[in-house]
Parts: structure tokens; sequence; C-alpha cells
């Protein structure tokens, strides 16, 4: 191969260097309108496509789940009264028993931290600052401790975690070691 047989080099710098098309270009054809498939039934070119139509996306399902949630979830009739003393008692109670099992190292370094996050949670409490809702699942979390039933609690913890971590999430990783612990 020979320099003169070598294609002309073209300078891309100018106006209409892709006038004829650019190698990155994709084909015309697939904008042109396609005919329509044999066996296909007619399109309706009066209807359009809307947000109605299409199913919802993934992101709108957990929205529109996770609002549904939270908004059950503040509704204060559904909610019977929980007395905060029995809840700070329920988890006196708890950390009582894993005081007793005399943990070692990193699971004592836990329950101390934990116990310093609960006392986060007391200190809402005194002020009466801790919504029933949030009182509820906290209850029904150390009830499912005391009966031994981690994984219930572990279940009943995260819509927890996931509606009130703005606003109970410093003492809620702590009641998240307990669960660890127990």
């Amino acid at each position: 191969m020979t320099v003169t047989d070598l294609p002309k080099y073209t300078d891309f710098r100018g106006d209409h260097h892709a006038a004829k098309g650019h190698w990155n270009d994709p084909p015309k054809a697939i904008f042109k309108p396609q005919p329509p498939k044999a066996g296909a039934p007619p399109k309706d070119p009066k209807k359009t496509t809307t947000n109605e139509d299409s199913p919802p996306t993934t992101a709108e399902t957990k929205a529109k789940g996770n609002a549904k949630a939270a908004a059950a979830a503040l509704e204060p009739e559904e909610v019977t009264p929980i007395a905060k003393e029995d809840a700070q008692a329920s988890i006196e109670r708890l950390l009582q028993t894993l005081r007793a099992k005399e943990l070692q190292g990193m699971d004592k370094r836990k329950l101390e931290d934990a116990t310093k996050k609960m006392d986060l949670l007391f200190a809402r409490l005194k002020e009466d600052q801790v919504a029933q809702p949030v009182l509820l699942e906290l209850t029904n979390i150390v009830t499912a401790l005391e009966a031994g039933k981690n994984d219930e609690a572990s279940r009943l913890f995260l819509p927890l975690m996931q509606h009130y971590v703005e606003t109970e999430g410093k003492w809620l990783l702590g009641l998240r070691r307990l669960i660890e612990l127990a």
C-alpha cells in the first residue's frame, strides 16, 4: 500500500463537516414511522398514552406505599394509648437482662452504647416528646425481645426506623443494638 492509496485526510473543524453524516450518527431509518406489523391491531391515532395508562414504576409504587404506611402510622385514632412508663419499664427490664449476661469485649461496649442511647429515649419520654405510634411499636419490639423472638423484633424495627429516623434516630440506633444483643 502506498501513500497515494490512502484516503485523503479530511479536516473536521470547519462548518458542514458532517453534512453527509457523521460516523457516529444513528441510521436515518429509525426515525421514520414504521409500518404496522402483520396481525397487529391498528393503532387509534386519537388515543395517546398517559401516565394513567402506563403501569406505575417501582419508585412510584414504593413512594405511594410508604406514604400510605406513614399516614396510617400517624393516625392517632387507630392507636391505643401506651403509657410511657410501661415502655420505659420494659426497656429497663431488657437492659437488666442483658447486663446479667456479663457480656465481654465488643458486646459489652455495644451494651454501654445502647444504654446511653436509651437514656436519650428516656429523656424524650420524660418530656413527652415520643409519638404514640412510636411507643406502640417500641413496646411491641421489647415484648418480642422478652419472648425471645429476635427475628420478629427486627421485622418490627425496620418500619419504625424508616419512618421515624429523622425525629427518633439517635435512640433508634441504640434499640437496634439491643435487638442484636438480645
